[in-house]
């Protein structure tokens, strides 16, 4: 499991460079990152003694960060390796569960190998990921960790995160667009940008950007639609 930081932190990465079990320093040394974005940047490559070095990253994203040391000539080798970057720290419920993630998996009934039969460890990895996701992505608009998460909230949730873990199975090989796990996750992220950008609002929660928030109110002061609405009767129902 990848090492795991808060945005706002610092993440320190190392790596040693041998010949055979000898530690020697590399002619040259470079330094790389990649945010979740697939932004590349050039990190600073410190040497802190014979073979070993350093570079701090500082991310600004959630999701997953990779890097890699590239060394040239005298300890010519390319090493690499990854962290997790959440929105916000982050140490209560998260929005949806293992079993939650599961019951969406069950309903996908084009392939019986599904992403159920992971660790709860390994759903809540993705669920981790998948909230910080949320919550990096509306939390321009409102208060986030949602404490309680709204039932829209916890079923994108679960919809993420079941096909994070899908991926996480298939070793990162393609879902088919055919799958229900591919597309309640298209539309999942589909919600998520009408929400951050205001198109959509969660009921009852408050919007930080407008002060308002959405709910249904009838302003008559009888029923907006009755049986007769609709040509019905009690008994023709």
């Amino acid at each position: 499991m990848a090492d795991q930081i808060n945005i706002g932190d610092i993440y320190r990465a190392t790596v040693e460079f041998r010949v055979g079990a000898t530690l020697t320093n590399p002619t040259t040394v470079t330094a790389r990152a990649l945010s979740p974005a697939g932004v590349e940047s050039a990190l600073v490559a410190v040497n802190d003694g014979v073979g070993l070095y350093h570079a701090d990253i500082s991310p600004t994203e959630a999701g997953i960060w990779r890097y890699w040391f590239t060394g040239t000539g005298t300890a010519a080798a390319v090493e690499s390796g990854s962290f997790r970057v959440e929105a916000v720290p982050y140490t209560g419920a998260r929005y949806s569960t293992p079993g939650d993630v599961r019951t969406l998996l069950a309903e996908d009934d084009t392939d019986p190998d599904t992403a159920a039969v992971l660790t709860d460890a390994t759903l809540q990895d993705a669920i981790a990921q998948a909230d910080a996701e949320i919550d990096a992505k509306l939390g321009g608009r409102y208060t986030v960790p949602f404490d309680p998460p709204p039932l829209i909230v916890a079923r994108l949730s679960g919809d993420i995160a079941a096909y994070l873990a899908t991926l996480t199975l298939r070793h990162s090989m393609a879902v088919r667009e055919e799958d229900s796990i591919y597309r309640r996750w298209v539309r999942a992220k589909e919600l998520l940008d009408l929400l951050s950008s205001g198109r959509a609002q969660l009921p009852g929660v408050a919007d930080e950007k407008t002060g308002s928030t959405a709910a249904v109110v009838n302003h008559h002061s009888t029923p907006l639609w009755d049986l007769g609405t609709f040509g019905l009767t009690d008994r023709t129902i």
